[in-house]
């Protein structure tokens, strides 16, 4: 046989090895580890520990439905939905279904407030109204001698109120975010409570006016800023 022959056959061998499918075997099992591993917050030494399902810890806690998406090296490795979107119209979650983000969003935002320090535009311990321009946080007395700081609302010690936001069904009517931070939503508005730096207090308000702070400062759409700046990598 021909050398040239030979080198083609190898080549073609190579090439129809069974490396995708030993690959997805090893994502399968990566899989089912997820999804058949889930330990208890609480584990005593000694004590063997009992493993759960998602469904039985679903079931557990009351949840109906619930999204799972891994990210591997930068990528999306698999995505699944479990339980239903709505158990009336006996429609399941799928990797399509919409949930609130919540205060996984609060990550995302920070890292923006930090390149925006690192770059040398804002300072994290200079009055955030330095840089909001749309809307300003109205000052009181508890402002007299401490002012909100970026960093103050990074680690929520800003004495800000609003812990958290409930979101909006389904063809609500969606306020603007200075309407929010005014109480025009369905929450109350966000104020200085107390002595900013005084002590810790969870705010979902004190991110919001975060976001305003990076909207107002950058001149973008916040989710313009985030999908160019952070979540592109």
């Amino acid at each position: 046989m021909k050398p040239l022959n030979t080198l083609l056959i190898l080549l073609i061998l190579v090439n129809c090895s069974p490396e995708p499918e030993k690959d997805q075997e090893l994502l399968s099992e990566r899989i089912s580890r997820i999804e058949n591993g889930l330990q208890p917050n609480l584990q005593i030494q000694g004590d063997s520990i009992a493993n759960y399902t998602i469904e039985e810890r679903m079931r557990e806690l009351g949840i109906p439905g619930v999204s799972i998406a891994v990210i591997n090296e930068g990528q999306i490795e698999w995505a699944k939905g479990y339980g239903m979107a709505d158990s009336s119209e006996n429609r399941p979650v799928t990797t399509e279904t919409m949930f609130l983000a919540g205060s996984i969003s609060k990550p995302v935002a920070a890292l923006r407030a930090h390149q925006l320090a690192e770059e040398g535009v804002i300072h994290l311990d200079s009055n955030v109204n330095n840089y909001l321009s749309s809307w300003k946080l109205p000052e009181n007395e508890f402002t007299e001698k401490e002012k909100v700081t970026t960093r103050r609302i990074l680690n929520h010690t800003a004495g800000l109120t609003v812990w958290g936001f409930p979101g909006y069904d389904k063809g609500d009517t969606i306020p603007g975010v200075s309407e929010v931070l005014d109480g025009k939503g369905n929450t109350d508005s966000v104020r200085v409570y107390k002595e900013p730096g005084g002590s810790w207090m969870y705010s979902g308000g004190g991110y919001t006016i975060m976001q305003l702070m990076i909207t107002d400062f950058e001149k973008e759409p916040f989710p313009e800023i985030m999908q160019s700046n952070v979540l592109m990598y």
